[in-house]
């Protein structure tokens, strides 16, 4: 069972677990074709919402935490460190941000918050991340928070994506 990350604070930014009435906003982030052209495919609209309802009052479950500007109600995007869905005891690192905030080093801030996160529980071992090949901020954002390029990684079965890694040191 993945662990439940708490609120944790940036300079900048709030990022808590979502809540009902953030879904709105989780819904529109989807809707921007420019936030998703990496992503793949997203469901409609609909499907999407039922997706997120799911599952409310199951806290476990609901590992995007959404980022909020502090002293602002602004919605930034979401962000995640859960455990990869495989066998590997690896822990994925994943953001999504609004068009707006691009370029304005919140997914380097929220990035390294989730990480100091990660690294503060001892049975974590190796953070990473996935992205598409085009998608090169993405992949700054990882280099920039000490992850290392590490070949390919199967993600979700959906076939081979470019993998950047970080790895505990030894004591």
């Amino acid at each position: 069972m993945p662990h439940s990350i708490p609120s944790l604070d940036t300079a900048r930014f709030t990022l808590r677990h979502w809540r009902e009435s953030d879904i709105p906003d989780l819904l529109d982030l989807d809707d921007d074709p420019e936030v998703t052209r990496y992503v793949g495919s997203t469901a409609g609209r609909a499907e999407r919402e039922a997706l997120w309802r799911g599952p409310i009052g199951r806290e476990a479950e609901r590992v995007q935490l959404c980022i909020r500007l502090h002293g602002s109600k602004e919605f930034i995007g979401w962000a995640f460190l859960r455990p990869f869905r495989d066998a590997s005891g690896d822990w994925e690192l994943g953001y999504r941000l609004r068009k707006a905030w691009w370029g304005r080093g919140v997914g380097t801030e929220v990035a390294t918050a989730l990480m100091a996160w990660g690294w503060a529980q001892p049975e974590i071992s190796v953070i990473g991340a996935v992205y598409e090949t085009p998608n090169i901020a993405s992949r700054a954002i990882m280099l920039k928070v000490g992850m290392r390029d590490a070949g390919e990684r199967n993600y979700h079965d959906g076939g081979l994506l470019p993998y950047c890694e970080a790895r505990r040191a030894k004591a």
